[in-house]
């Protein structure tokens, strides 16, 4: 016979009538995301009950963030598409309307480029107008300090020779592609204190003009009965 301790319909062996242990702990019932089924106030408050102020900063601030970098990348992709539609605009005019569109141009445009174009078309038109802004222009290195100094010796002596302080004063910054056009400005305007400067890099451009030369002979193939060796350039020694 079984005793009191197997008898399996004995209350306290049941499983199921056991009472289940109190629940302190609500997090465990809550769910992780929000409710789909929910209403939107209920979701928005599940949210920020799990966000910290400093989370919720930081993250207004990355979307504020990537919204204003997509719009400057939009803004400067369809500013270099059009960058040219004010020269093109600026080519259907004539005469002083022309010339003032270009100058327009150089002044309004943020690409180089563009204004590039600007000053070599003032030059070629000899606009004299336009020669404070070539003054202005050398302070800026590059294509558009070239094309200054290209469009002023375009323009010539007397209408540019308000240019020559800015062209003397900005030759010891240029490198060497902005220094030979203004070197070239300067000569142009007959400046005497760059006359060294004009010396020297007429020199420069001379020997590396005598030694292409040079160059290109010795590797012209040519009979052994011709006797041939490379003359020095009489002008100077490289």
């Amino acid at each position: 016979m079984q005793g009191p301790e197997m008898d399996p319909y004995q209350t306290e062996q049941d499983p199921f009538s056991r009472k289940p242990a109190p629940v302190t702990d609500l997090s465990a019932f809550e769910d992780p995301l929000p409710d789909i089924g929910g209403s939107d106030d209920e979701t928005i408050r599940k949210m920020n009950r799990r966000t910290s102020p400093v989370g919720r900063i930081m993250g207004v601030v990355l979307v504020a963030g990537a919204v204003g970098l997509g719009y400057y990348a939009y803004e400067n992709s369809a500013s270099y598409e059009t960058r040219n539609v004010v020269l093109d605009q600026a080519g259907q005019l004539e005469g002083e309307a022309r010339l003032a569109a270009l100058r327009n141009a150089y002044q309004t445009s943020k690409h180089e480029d563009v204004k590039e174009r600007a000053l070599l078309n003032l030059g070629f038109f000899k606009d004299t107008q336009s020669v404070p802004l070539m003054i202005e222009a050398l302070d800026q290195d590059g294509i558009v300090r070239r094309a200054a100094a290209r469009a002023l010796a375009h323009i010539g002596s007397p209408a540019a020779d308000a240019a020559k302080p800015k062209l003397l004063s900005v030759l010891p910054l240029t490198d060497a592609r902005d220094k030979a056009q203004v070197v070239w400005a300067l000569a142009v305007l007959k400046e005497q204190a760059a006359v060294p400067d004009i010396l020297a890099e007429f020199s420069r451009v001379t020997c590396k003009t005598s030694k292409a030369s040079t160059s290109l002979r010795a590797s012209t193939p040519r009979s052994s009965s011709t006797s041939w060796a490379p003359r020095r350039s009489p002008v100077t020694s490289c």
